[in-house]
């Protein structure tokens, strides 16, 4: 998520995957990098037992939601984030 947040910071817009149950954790670790509102697809759980045609199928089922989260602006709080990657790096102080 950092990695994704960073791009972000950057003005590359970035959405990544997570599946059901870990919907909180993602939405704490967006918040708590300064983008609350960071671009998350969520997919059905669990996907690692499925066979490779389900999760192509799975993948089918989003590639819409995936261009439409890669064809916005920044997620709301790119800049906020820019701040703290910058303070994580020791390159800004608070």
């Amino acid at each position: 998520m950092h990695d994704l947040v960073a791009l972000e910071a950057r003005g590359i817009p970035t959405a990544a995957f997570r599946t059901t149950p870990f919907a909180e954790e993602e939405a704490a670790q967006a918040a708590a990098l300064g983008m609350p509102d960071y671009r998350m697809l969520a997919l059905p759980h669990p996907i690692q037992p499925l066979p490779i045609a389900h999760v192509a199928a799975l993948a089918e089922t989003v590639v819409e939601q995936l261009v439409a989260a890669l064809t916005v602006g920044p997620s709301r709080g790119s800049e906020n984030a820019k701040v703290r990657i910058r303070r994580m790096r020791g390159t800004v102080r608070p």
